[in-house]
This record gives structure tokens, C-alpha cells and sequence, in this order.
């Protein structure tokens, strides 16, 4: 995946991929992001690995350390972990298997309150 080459940065530790990119490279970020490619990249780091893996996928602006995140920014970070969540659902991995589908968008449930 070219969009790998893009990266500032990609570790590979315990269980995880771990790929910064910086803000210029917001469309490999999210080419990355899509379903397929994210199960495609977990599923060769599971071969190499032997084990199931996760990936993380973040936007990172190495002048900005101490800066906080904008809106926009906060919110692509919390579609992300709502897609990881759903990802990462046995009930949804079996819907997924059974059905022959695919995650297209996630939504948070606006009746469900979080602690």
C-alpha cells in the first residue's frame, strides 16, 4: 500500500500497528481508514505476527505537540474509535461474516449516554 509510504511513522509492538501521518497526508490517512484496507493490513500483520492485531491510525502534527486538537480533528478521532469499537464487536464481525458485508459508516447512538 503506497499510502503506507506517506507515513511519518509505523511501529509494530505487541498487538498493534501504530501509523502516524502527518496533516498534509489527511487522503492516505483515510484511504487507510476504509474497512477493507484496514482489515487487509491487520490480516498481513496477524501472518507476520501469528497473532490478531489492531490497527491505529493517526493524524499527528510534530510542530504542534502541546497544541490542542481542533474540531474537526476531534471528531475524525472519534469516528475512528467508533469504527474500531464496531470493528472490533464479536457480534458485529459475525453479522459482517454472515451477511458478506461491510462497515460503510458508523454513527454514535444519539439516545445513548456515556459515563
Amino acid at each position: 500500500m503506497t499510502q503506507l509510504d506517506t507515513a511519518n511513522s509505523i511501529s509494530l509492538e505487541a498487538d498493534e500497528l501504530y501509523v502516524e501521518f502527518a496533516p498534509a497526508s489527511h487522503l492516505a490517512h483515510e484511504v487507510l481508514s476504509r474497512a477493507e484496507n484496514t482489515r487487509t493490513l491487520a490480516d498481513a500483520c496477524g501472518q507476520v505476527t501469528g497473532n490478531k492485531t489492531t490497527i491505529r491510525l493517526v493524524i499527528k502534527d510534530p510542530k504542534g505537540e502541546n497544541q490542542p486538537l481542533s474540531r474537526e480533528d476531534e471528531e475524525r478521532l472519534d469516528k475512528q474509535r467508533l469504527r474500531e469499537l464496531a470493528e472490533s464487536s464479536p457480534n458485529v464481525q459475525q453479522a459482517l461474516k454472515t451477511f458478506r458485508g461491510e462497515i460503510k459508516s458508523v454513527q454514535r447512538d444519539p439516545d445513548h449516554r456515556s459515563n
